[in-house]
Protein backbone atom coordinates (compact mmCIF):
# COMPACT_ATOMS: atom_id res chain seq x y z
CA UNK A 1 0.00 0.00 0.00
CA UNK A 2 1.65 3.57 -0.69
CA UNK A 3 2.72 5.81 2.18
CA UNK A 4 0.09 8.16 0.97
CA UNK A 5 -2.94 5.74 1.38
CA UNK A 6 -1.29 4.80 4.86
CA UNK A 7 -1.56 8.11 5.63
CA UNK A 8 -4.94 8.91 4.07
CA UNK A 9 -6.87 6.11 6.40
CA UNK A 10 -4.46 7.42 9.62
CA UNK A 11 -6.16 10.59 8.93
CA UNK A 12 -9.83 9.16 8.80
CA UNK A 13 -9.62 7.19 11.77
CA UNK A 14 -8.44 9.97 13.44
CA UNK A 15 -10.83 12.54 12.34
CA UNK A 16 -14.02 9.99 12.39
CA UNK A 17 -12.79 7.69 15.23
CA UNK A 18 -10.84 9.65 16.98
CA UNK A 19 -7.92 7.19 17.54
CA UNK A 20 -4.18 8.72 17.65
CA UNK A 21 -2.08 7.38 14.70
CA UNK A 22 1.25 8.34 13.96
CA UNK A 23 1.70 9.30 10.20
CA UNK A 24 4.82 8.76 8.49
CA UNK A 25 6.80 11.57 7.06
CA UNK A 26 6.01 12.53 3.30
CA UNK A 27 7.44 15.38 1.21
CA UNK A 28 5.36 18.16 0.24
CA UNK A 29 4.61 16.81 -3.01
CA UNK A 30 2.92 13.68 -1.37
CA UNK A 31 1.02 15.96 1.24
CA UNK A 32 -0.60 17.60 -1.73
CA UNK A 33 -1.57 14.05 -3.27
CA UNK A 34 -3.36 13.14 0.02
CA UNK A 35 -5.42 16.48 -0.40
CA UNK A 36 -6.13 15.32 -3.65
CA UNK A 37 -7.66 11.72 -2.98
CA UNK A 38 -9.32 13.89 0.03
CA UNK A 39 -11.29 15.81 -2.75
CA UNK A 40 -11.97 12.92 -4.65
CA UNK A 41 -13.46 11.06 -2.18
CA UNK A 42 -15.36 14.37 -0.69
CA UNK A 43 -13.54 13.90 2.55
CA UNK A 44 -12.13 17.21 3.07
CA UNK A 45 -13.57 17.34 6.53
CA UNK A 46 -12.73 13.77 8.10
CA UNK A 47 -9.14 14.24 6.52
CA UNK A 48 -9.25 17.99 8.16
CA UNK A 49 -10.41 16.82 11.42
CA UNK A 50 -7.25 14.31 11.53
CA UNK A 51 -4.72 16.85 10.89
CA UNK A 52 -6.32 19.13 13.70
CA UNK A 53 -6.10 16.29 16.18
CA UNK A 54 -2.55 15.43 14.97
CA UNK A 55 -0.77 18.55 14.06
CA UNK A 56 1.07 18.39 17.20
CA UNK A 57 3.34 15.23 15.67
CA UNK A 58 6.41 16.06 13.87
CA UNK A 59 5.57 14.25 10.81
CA UNK A 60 2.34 16.45 10.27
CA UNK A 61 4.07 19.34 8.28
CA UNK A 62 2.00 20.58 5.28
CA UNK A 63 2.37 24.05 3.91
CA UNK A 64 1.09 27.42 4.90
CA UNK A 65 -0.61 26.97 1.22
CA UNK A 66 -1.83 23.77 1.66
CA UNK A 67 -3.00 23.98 5.27
CA UNK A 68 -4.85 26.74 4.34
CA UNK A 69 -6.32 25.68 0.89
CA UNK A 70 -7.03 22.60 3.05
CA UNK A 71 -8.95 24.04 6.12
CA UNK A 72 -10.88 26.29 3.34
CA UNK A 73 -12.18 23.29 1.37
CA UNK A 74 -13.34 21.56 4.64
CA UNK A 75 -15.41 24.70 5.87
CA UNK A 76 -17.15 24.92 2.26
CA UNK A 77 -17.74 21.59 1.74
CA UNK A 78 -20.74 20.30 0.37
CA UNK A 79 -23.25 17.36 1.93
CA UNK A 80 -22.38 14.38 -0.14
CA UNK A 81 -24.58 12.68 -2.62
CA UNK A 82 -26.30 9.23 -1.62
CA UNK A 83 -25.22 6.45 -4.09
CA UNK A 84 -27.94 5.30 -6.11
CA UNK A 85 -29.02 1.65 -5.66
CA UNK A 86 -30.56 0.20 -8.73
CA UNK A 87 -34.37 0.11 -8.42
CA UNK A 88 -34.80 -3.84 -8.33
CA UNK A 89 -32.23 -4.03 -5.73
CA UNK A 90 -34.59 -1.34 -3.55
CA UNK A 91 -37.34 -3.19 -4.29
CA UNK A 92 -35.45 -6.13 -2.96
CA UNK A 93 -34.20 -4.37 0.10
CA UNK A 94 -38.14 -3.21 0.79
CA UNK A 95 -39.36 -6.55 0.53
CA UNK A 96 -36.63 -7.74 3.42
CA UNK A 97 -37.53 -4.26 5.37
CA UNK A 98 -41.14 -5.74 5.42
CA UNK A 99 -41.11 -8.77 6.00
CA UNK A 100 -38.11 -8.40 8.97
CA UNK A 101 -38.89 -8.85 12.52
CA UNK A 102 -39.17 -5.23 14.49
CA UNK A 103 -35.78 -6.93 16.39
CA UNK A 104 -33.58 -6.46 13.26
CA UNK A 105 -34.40 -3.23 12.36
CA UNK A 106 -31.02 -2.34 13.41
CA UNK A 107 -29.31 -5.21 11.85
CA UNK A 108 -31.19 -3.98 8.22
CA UNK A 109 -29.85 -0.77 8.54
CA UNK A 110 -26.55 -2.39 8.86
CA UNK A 111 -27.30 -4.18 5.60
CA UNK A 112 -28.58 -1.29 3.91
CA UNK A 113 -25.45 0.24 4.49
CA UNK A 114 -23.06 -2.80 3.19
CA UNK A 115 -25.18 -2.82 -0.03
CA UNK A 116 -24.62 1.22 -0.49
CA UNK A 117 -20.72 0.55 -0.20
CA UNK A 118 -20.92 -2.74 -2.25
CA UNK A 119 -22.51 -0.81 -5.00
CA UNK A 120 -19.81 2.35 -4.53
CA UNK A 121 -17.48 -0.33 -4.89
CA UNK A 122 -19.09 -1.55 -8.11
CA UNK A 123 -19.32 1.76 -9.50
CA UNK A 124 -16.21 3.66 -8.64
CA UNK A 125 -18.09 6.18 -6.50
CA UNK A 126 -16.27 7.66 -3.51
CA UNK A 127 -16.31 3.65 -1.86
CA UNK A 128 -14.12 5.39 1.30
CA UNK A 129 -16.91 7.64 2.12
CA UNK A 130 -19.27 4.39 2.44
CA UNK A 131 -16.89 2.36 4.05
CA UNK A 132 -16.24 4.78 7.16
CA UNK A 133 -20.40 5.54 6.80
CA UNK A 134 -20.91 1.44 7.59
CA UNK A 135 -17.77 1.43 10.15
CA UNK A 136 -19.42 4.31 12.15
CA UNK A 137 -22.39 2.17 12.42
CA UNK A 138 -20.45 -0.78 13.74
CA UNK A 139 -18.63 1.25 16.21
CA UNK A 140 -22.07 2.95 18.16
CA UNK A 141 -21.83 1.41 21.43
CA UNK A 142 -24.56 -1.13 22.22
CA UNK A 143 -24.75 -1.97 18.94
CA UNK A 144 -26.65 -5.21 18.64
CA UNK A 145 -26.77 -7.28 15.63
CA UNK A 146 -28.81 -10.27 14.38
CA UNK A 147 -25.96 -12.50 12.54
CA UNK A 148 -28.25 -15.03 11.58
CA UNK A 149 -30.78 -12.75 10.16
CA UNK A 150 -27.96 -10.62 8.32
CA UNK A 151 -26.42 -14.03 6.75
CA UNK A 152 -30.02 -14.92 5.68
CA UNK A 153 -30.68 -11.65 3.77
CA UNK A 154 -26.91 -11.39 2.44
CA UNK A 155 -27.22 -14.58 0.39
CA UNK A 156 -30.55 -13.58 -0.80
CA UNK A 157 -28.59 -10.86 -2.14
CA UNK A 158 -25.72 -13.01 -3.83
CA UNK A 159 -23.42 -10.42 -1.48
CA UNK A 160 -21.47 -13.21 0.35
CA UNK A 161 -18.22 -12.98 -1.01
CA UNK A 162 -18.42 -8.85 -1.39
CA UNK A 163 -19.42 -9.05 1.93
CA UNK A 164 -16.28 -10.48 2.79
CA UNK A 165 -14.28 -8.06 1.09
CA UNK A 166 -15.98 -5.19 2.88
CA UNK A 167 -14.86 -6.91 5.82
CA UNK A 168 -11.59 -6.65 5.08
CA UNK A 169 -11.44 -2.78 4.35
CA UNK A 170 -13.19 -2.50 7.52
CA UNK A 171 -10.65 -4.47 9.52
CA UNK A 172 -7.36 -3.12 7.75
CA UNK A 173 -8.22 0.21 6.70
CA UNK A 174 -10.83 1.86 9.40
CA UNK A 175 -9.26 -0.53 12.16
CA UNK A 176 -12.62 -2.15 13.29
CA UNK A 177 -11.96 -5.50 15.52
CA UNK A 178 -13.28 -8.56 13.65
CA UNK A 179 -15.84 -8.79 17.01
CA UNK A 180 -17.62 -6.54 15.59
CA UNK A 181 -18.18 -7.18 12.02
CA UNK A 182 -21.76 -7.97 10.99
CA UNK A 183 -20.52 -11.19 9.44
CA UNK A 184 -17.70 -13.28 10.46
CA UNK A 185 -14.57 -13.17 8.37
CA UNK A 186 -13.76 -16.54 7.12
CA UNK A 187 -10.37 -16.11 4.65
CA UNK A 188 -7.73 -16.81 5.31
CA UNK A 189 -3.86 -13.96 5.61
CA UNK A 190 -2.87 -14.46 1.79
CA UNK A 191 -6.17 -13.90 0.44
CA UNK A 192 -7.20 -11.26 2.69
CA UNK A 193 -3.72 -9.14 1.69
CA UNK A 194 -4.85 -9.74 -1.76
CA UNK A 195 -8.27 -8.26 -1.86
CA UNK A 196 -6.31 -5.46 0.21
CA UNK A 197 -4.02 -4.75 -2.55
CA UNK A 198 -6.23 -5.39 -5.67
CA UNK A 199 -9.02 -2.95 -4.30
CA UNK A 200 -6.55 -0.01 -2.37
CA UNK A 201 -4.64 0.17 -5.63
CA UNK A 202 -7.10 1.83 -7.69
CA UNK A 203 -8.18 4.09 -4.90
CA UNK A 204 -7.91 7.35 -6.85
CA UNK A 205 -9.59 5.94 -10.10
CA UNK A 206 -13.04 7.01 -9.32
CA UNK A 207 -15.93 7.77 -11.16
CA UNK A 208 -15.72 11.30 -9.48
CA UNK A 209 -11.99 11.45 -10.34
CA UNK A 210 -12.89 11.33 -14.27
CA UNK A 211 -15.10 14.17 -13.56
CA UNK A 212 -12.56 16.11 -11.27
CA UNK A 213 -9.94 15.31 -14.11
CA UNK A 214 -12.03 16.38 -17.20
CA UNK A 215 -14.77 19.35 -15.66
CA UNK A 216 -17.55 16.40 -17.15
CA UNK A 217 -19.41 12.78 -17.07
CA UNK A 218 -17.56 10.09 -17.00
CA UNK A 219 -17.82 9.16 -20.67
CA UNK A 220 -17.50 12.37 -22.52
CA UNK A 221 -16.97 12.46 -26.52
CA UNK A 222 -13.04 12.22 -26.92
CA UNK A 223 -12.20 10.01 -23.83
CA UNK A 224 -15.68 7.29 -24.51
CA UNK A 225 -13.36 5.00 -25.35
CA UNK A 226 -10.42 4.59 -22.82
CA UNK A 227 -13.66 5.37 -20.20
CA UNK A 228 -15.50 2.59 -21.27
CA UNK A 229 -12.04 0.31 -20.99
CA UNK A 230 -11.66 1.77 -17.56
CA UNK A 231 -14.92 0.56 -16.51
CA UNK A 232 -14.88 -2.84 -18.63
CA UNK A 233 -11.86 -3.84 -16.51
CA UNK A 234 -13.19 -2.70 -13.34
CA UNK A 235 -16.78 -4.59 -13.42
CA UNK A 236 -14.15 -7.15 -14.39
CA UNK A 237 -12.60 -6.91 -10.92
CA UNK A 238 -15.58 -7.45 -8.98
CA UNK A 239 -16.83 -10.13 -11.10
CA UNK A 240 -15.78 -12.46 -8.14
CA UNK A 241 -17.24 -10.55 -5.54
CA UNK A 242 -20.66 -9.76 -7.13
CA UNK A 243 -20.86 -11.60 -10.54
CA UNK A 244 -24.62 -10.10 -11.50
CA UNK A 245 -24.52 -6.84 -10.29
CA UNK A 246 -21.02 -6.36 -11.97
CA UNK A 247 -22.30 -7.07 -15.02
CA UNK A 248 -25.27 -4.82 -14.67
CA UNK A 249 -22.87 -2.51 -13.21
CA UNK A 250 -21.01 -1.95 -16.69
CA UNK A 251 -24.19 -2.58 -18.89
CA UNK A 252 -25.19 0.45 -17.29
CA UNK A 253 -22.66 2.87 -17.75
CA UNK A 254 -22.10 1.24 -21.52
CA UNK A 255 -26.36 2.75 -22.44
CA UNK A 256 -25.16 6.03 -20.17
CA UNK A 257 -22.27 6.26 -22.65
CA UNK A 258 -23.70 5.74 -25.18
CA UNK A 259 -26.14 8.39 -24.33
CA UNK A 260 -24.01 11.18 -24.02
CA UNK A 261 -22.23 10.23 -27.06
CA UNK A 262 -25.27 11.10 -28.78
CA UNK A 263 -25.78 14.14 -27.30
Amino acid sequence: MEITTRNLFRLLRAGVLGSYETVEPMSAWKWGYVYHLAMVHGLEVETWKGITLLKGQFNVRLTDSLSAQWENSARHARPAAPTPIPSRVVKKLRRMEEGAPLTAVTSFSVLRAMVTLSQSLLTADRWVRQLLSLAAMLSADGLRLDGEQLEEWVKELHMERMAQLEGVLLTRLVGISEERLPLRLTLGEREREQMLEEIVGTIAATNHQWQFSQGGNIFVHNSSSSAMYWQARHSVRYLKYHPTASIASFVRSFVQSLTNIEE
